[in-house]
């Protein structure tokens, strides 16, 4: 009987290190799990944060692209692809984009869509397509021929950007030059 009662004792004790090794297992599996979806969250919210659409905010109607960066720290190495029906209509780079709202690039009077590459603060290369999905990218590689395009901040239904002024000075400083040649 008091082999039985420890055969018993010692089933149950194997029982219970299997149990316990399993209930281990499970809970590193989930924690695992937890870190890993904590770093994905960290990697992606500055990203989720970032947007680009076109809009017409001048008199002449063009549509812009217009960049969104609601985020707390700046994105860099930015391409700004635009395509029309008829294939690439342009490509332009920006460096560093701020925390803000940005014109970026030139406007166009026909239909286009966009698609926008960046680096995010961590290092992280991302692309978000026209459709406003976001990816996670290959690095970027520079090809020394990129078309840097200029920032000027945006706010709907104005010219804030100061757009305008430096075409309004550029037009005086044309009219000046051929003053000077006509004399």
């Amino acid at each position: 009987m008091e082999s039985t009662l420890t055969i018993i004792t010692a089933c149950a004790a194997a029982v219970s290190a299997v149990a316990v090794i399993f209930q281990t297992r499970i809970s590193q599996r989930q924690s695992r799990l937890m870190a890993n979806q904590l770093e994905l969250q960290r990697q992606t919210t500055q990203a989720y944060n970032i947007a680009i659409w076109s809009d017409s905010w001048d008199y002449t109607n063009n549509k812009y692209p217009i960049i969104s960066n609601t985020s707390q720290s700046p994105i860099y190495e930015v391409e700004i692809i635009s395509h029309h029906e008829l294939g690439l209509m342009f490509r332009h780079f920006v460096e560093i984009v701020p925390p803000g709202t940005y014109i970026a690039g030139e406007g166009f009077d026909k239909e286009y869509w966009l698609e926008l590459y960046f680096t995010d603060s961590s290092g992280i290369r991302w692309n978000r397509n026209n459709k406003g999905k976001l990816s996670q990218q290959s690095p970027y590689k520079s090809t020394g021929h990129e078309k840097f395009a200029e920032l000027y901040p945006y706010k709907k239904g104005k010219d804030s950007s100061g757009y305008l002024k430096d075409v309004a000075n550029q037009l005086k400083d044309i009219n000046k030059t051929l003053n000077k040649i006509k004399k």
